[in-house]
């Protein structure tokens, strides 16, 4: 057949996605995309529907595929191996792609995530060849390694710094701004991170290594920073935590090796555990009166010489103050692991005594 271009309501044997869901259905009875005519370059399709698993797997020949808006969702493998992709964009009208939707098309260079998308399967891009991606303001969970092995990815761009902050990434894999390492809002380069009120949390991992970054301002309405939310981000210098933040997940600032002050919320109630852990030149920090909890390692290795820990925490974990060479002076409202003394009741526990 001599057919470039097709337009089709869904994909597939039937509107509902039951049987037959490839692609090359229509074309030949078989197997992903042994069938498609070698000429076609161009799909649309138009209905409300799901694209289903593997519904383009292998069409490595097709240049070009448009979404309406309102297809629903794209399912997992739907566009392995389509080597022809150069470009692709999701409209507002879906709400999930699927795990290794996209991976391995080495053409895809660019791709524009609509604001619908609430979630992004594992590996769904893995090992493509993205230079730039487009991140809608809906999502909110992107699975393990989404983005991993995508060497050329150079620039991350989004409209809305909160709803960015509010992206929960699985891992540092599944952030394609740790291997991109450009961050921009509406065009502009982000250096001085202000997250502005409304926001409610730091999602995990959102700034994952992030050397551009030189400092944080964090509104009132945020009420916990995610785990490695700001992990090893070199450059950064300061913090500055509103009050509305209760929880400091683990590791949200470990290695952070710049970080010189940080102003710690007034209602934190957790730091977790290597919160702050091998900030090295950290070495001022007022801990607030209503803290409760102080994980393992979260001050290890910081350049700290006071530290007043307010008669309210409860706990403190293994090594929090381990190898904080600068420590001159320290005021405890007890001593070991528990204020109820029932276990690990030396003092050196804090600084990582076992006995």
């Amino acid at each position: 057949a001599n057919i470039e271009k097709i337009t089709l309501p869904f994909v597939g044997a039937d509107k509902y996605g039951t049987t037959n869901t490839v692609f090359s259905h229509i074309f030949e009875e078989s197997t992903y995309s042994s069938y498609v005519p070698q000429n076609l370059k161009t799909v649309v399709i138009t209905g409300e529907v799901d694209i289903p698993d593997n519904a383009f797997r292998g069409c490595a020949g097709i240049k070009s595929v448009t979404l309406s808006n309102g297809v629903k969702s794209i399912g997992d493998y739907a566009f392995l191996y389509c080597d022809g992709l150069t470009s692709f964009e999701i409209p507002d009208s879906v709400k999930s792609i699927g795990e290794s939707s996209f991976a391995y098309t080495i053409g895809l260079k660019s791709i524009k995530i609509g604001n619908g998308v609430k979630s992004i399967g594992k590996k769904a891009f893995y090992c493509s060849e993205l230079e730039s991606v487009t991140i809608g303001n809906g999502l909110t969970s992107v699975d393990t390694e989404a983005f991993a092995n995508c060497h050329n990815l150079t620039a991350v761009y989004t409209t809305d710094i909160n709803a960015w902050c509010g992206i929960s990434f699985a891992d540092e894999y599944a952030n394609p701004l740790f291997i991109a390492q450009m961050l921009y809002l509406n065009g502009k380069l982000v250096t001085d991170l202000v997250v502005t009120d409304g926001a409610e949390s730091i999602g995990s991992y959102s700034f994952y290594a992030y050397y551009a970054l030189k400092s944080i301002k964090i509104p009132d309405t945020v009420k916990s920073v995610g785990y490695y939310a700001f992990y090893s981000c070199a450059q950064l210098t300061s913090i500055t935590m509103g009050n509305g933040v209760e929880s400091i997940e683990h590791n949200a600032f470990g290695y952070c090796i710049g970080l010189k002050s940080v102003n710690i919320g007034n209602n934190v109630k957790s730091i977790g555990n290597s919160a702050f852990r091998g900030c090295s030149v950290l070495d001022g920090v007022t801990l607030p009166k209503g803290l409760k909890s102080i994980g393992s390692s979260a001050f290890y290795g910081c350049s700290l010489d006071t530290v007043e820990i307010p008669d309210s925490v409860t706990n403190i974990g293994k090594s929090a103050f381990s190898n904080c060479s600068s420590l001159t002076s320290i005021k405890l409202p007890f001593i070991g692991a528990e204020k109820d003394g029932t276990k690990n009741t030396h003092f050196g526990y804090i600084f990582g005594a076992s006995s």
